[in-house]
């Protein structure tokens, strides 16, 4: 369990450098574009200048990646974005974090992590026409619902109250994932919810704010 929680934490660090260095990047091209307009204003080039400019702002805005309004979990959700696409897995994402969230953002990505790693992981064994992941957020007075559905291969089995067991061969090292994520939920008095039926699995993560 230690060592899942550290990971979490590599996850959410990962993260945040991720972050950082686009920052970085953006702040470099951007001095690049700015020079390069200066330049064709103050050349008189104006049709030049105004092909340049929209070209620049539709690259920003292609590159822009997932805004859900934080930025390090902007990050967290276009590289699993980008990570599902490499598997042919259909990626949607309606996820707007909540402004008066409150907690750690860490404990936000321990939910996004692991719940978006055991989506790709179990969407990846369906055919290639039916990879699908769906996360999305809903906020209701004081509670946060997050929603995270996949296609996966048959029904999951658990008990009443119980999370399903991994399917992986060595279990001493694996199955952590929704461990994490619930007691995560119940840190802020909440809980999760977790349904596979009909090649879907559902899982449903609720915050009290």
């Amino acid at each position: 369990m230690l060592s899942v929680q550290t990971d979490n934490i590599r996850d959410y660090i990962s993260g945040a450098e991720s972050l950082y260095r686009d920052i970085r990047a953006i702040r470099h091209d951007m001095r690049n574009h700015l020079a390069v307009l200066e330049s064709l204003h103050e050349h008189g080039e104006n049709e030049a200048f105004e092909t340049y400019l929209t070209e620049a702002r539709e690259r920003i805005g292609r590159d822009s990646g997932i805004a859900s309004g934080d930025p390090v979990t902007d990050v967290i959700l276009t590289e699993k974005q980008s990570e599902a696409a490499k598997h042919g897995i259909t990626f949607d994402c309606d996820f707007h974090y909540p402004t008066d969230f409150s907690g750690a953002a860490l404990d936000m990505s321990i939910i996004l992590n692991n719940a978006l790693n055991n989506a790709i992981e179990a969407a990846e064994k369906c055919p290639e026409n039916e990879r699908r992941i769906a996360i999305t957020s809903l906020k209701k007075k004081n509670a946060f619902v997050i929603t995270v559905t996949n296609t996966c291969t048959g029904d999951c089995t658990a008990a009443d109250g119980e999370l399903p067991e991994t399917t992986k061969p060595d279990r001493s090292e694996h199955g952590f994932g929704l461990v994490n994520i619930k007691n995560t939920a119940e840190k802020y008095g909440g809980g999760i919810d977790i349904s596979c039926k009909g090649g879907e699995f559902t899982l449903t993560v609720m915050l009290m704010m």
